[in-house]
């Protein structure tokens, strides 16, 4: 994958910090990467769990299937009521 590209000011920032050219090497290549999950919070006072938890995963899997893509995982939160993970 390719390394993160970033301004010359910050590289050079960042490369003062580390020290160490292999551990940074490491983090901009690291932040290339798509995070595992996704999460967001909504308004539980205006909407309910469920109904967002369906809404949301009706229309990823529609996208998905247009797409031709495998199918996100989409649940709450075990202890956030109010947040969805998408995997």
């Amino acid at each position: 994958m390719d390394q993160l590209q970033v301004h010359h000011e910050v590289f050079q920032a960042l490369k003062q910090s580390f020290n160490d050219d292999s551990r940074l090497n490491k983090l901009l290549n690291c932040l290339t990467l798509p995070p595992m999950f996704t999460t967001f919070r909504f308004d539980t006072s205006r909407v309910e769990c469920e109904p967002a938890l369906k809404a949301l995963s009706s229309c990823l899997a529609k996208q998905c299937e247009e797409l031709q893509r495998e199918k996100y995982d989409v649940f709450l939160h075990p202890s956030l009521p109010d947040c969805i993970i998408i995997k």
